[in-house]
């Protein structure tokens, strides 16, 4: 009798243990916490409910709580959520969808494609998952019966612009910074590869001070220039894949070009191989990302052996 107690006793403890099979689903999970009634609104807004719903598809939802949803309202200028358009809440509330059930333990070195389209990039800092720009989960592993549900303390910004984009845009007007690497770009023939929605790339962007003091002082100067000169120097400041500021340890990166460039993370500084003194990462014009890579802007030009 004794010993079928203890038998029975065994069996209940180790049930006990056994993760719970989820019996919601993803909506029920959202329309469930409180602080996720704003993203609520926004799907029904959308027509998303039903899309939630769907037993056929696992997604990982990353669900912005109010209090997220008002500092982005705020920042954007509108006085509700009703108040923002539907061309620009869609794709905004989509990129927060994203395909394949991921609990926190699956996150790091993910590229999480959504239902916007753009991807999602996360990644492990400090034993944290951190995404895109450095956002954190507020809340991890809410199952579903169709998939995992993530809460987050900010609204994620898709990108819009890809690194050519992006480097045009601020190569005139009152933000110019890149003009002459525009020019460089389009010198060599690499503006091409930067515009390419295939690639995955970082870009240590030397500002248009930094092409000054290495030399390079007007558009013209560049355009005159062998492209076979000017063409290594570039790929010497792109590195494979996304790197975000958190991403960035001390150590040596590997680059396009083949050679390394050494990385002070505490100082925030780059040393190329025949550089005396480190190129600063400008804390302005760091982690600007983009739909096929991230830029940091630098205040000098990394120079190769």
């Amino acid at each position: 009798m004794l010993i079928a107690l203890l038998l029975g006793w065994g069996c209940d403890a180790t049930n006990e243990n056994r993760p719970i099979d989820p019996t919601q689903t993803l909506l029920q999970r959202v329309r469930d916490q409180s602080e996720l009634s704003s993203f609520y609104t926004a799907l029904e807004r959308l027509n998303l409910l039903s899309t939630l719903q769907n037993q056929h598809l696992d997604f990982t939802l990353l669900a912005p709580t109010n209090a997220a949803f008002a500092s982005y309202l705020q920042a954007a200028g509108y006085t509700s959520l009703e108040a923002v358009p539907l061309s620009a809440l869609d794709p905004l509330i989509r990129y927060h969808i994203a395909l394949g059930n991921k609990p926190v333990a699956q996150l790091d070195s993910s590229l999480l494609s959504t239902l916007s389209g753009s991807k999602i990039v996360a990644y492990t800092s400090n034993n944290t998952v951190l995404l895109n720009q450095g956002t954190a989960l507020a809340t991890t592993d809410l199952r579903a019966t169709n998939g995992v549900l993530h809460t987050l303390g900010e609204v994620l910004q898709p990108p819009t612009q890809s690194l050519a984009d992006l480097i045009a845009t601020r190569a005139s007007g009152q933000e110019a910074e890149y003009g002459l690497l525009q020019a460089a770009l389009t010198h060599t023939g690499l503006a091409s590869v930067l515009d390419n929605a295939n690639q995955r790339l970082t870009l240590f962007a030397p500002t248009d001070a930094a092409f000054t003091a290495a030399g390079y002082t007007t558009v013209e100067e560049i355009e005159q220039e062998d492209p076979a000169v000017i063409r290594p120097l570039l790929l010497y400041h792109l590195l494979a894949g996304y790197r975000f500021s958190h991403m960035l340890h001390t150590g040596n990166l590997r680059t396009q070009l083949g050679d390394s460039v050494r990385v002070d993370a505490t100082a925030g500084t780059l040393l190329g191989e025949g550089n005396t003194q480190p190129a600063r990462l400008l804390p302005a014009e760091m982690d600007q990302f983009t739909t096929n890579g991230v830029l940091h802007g630098i205040d000098a030009v990394l120079l190769p052996d």
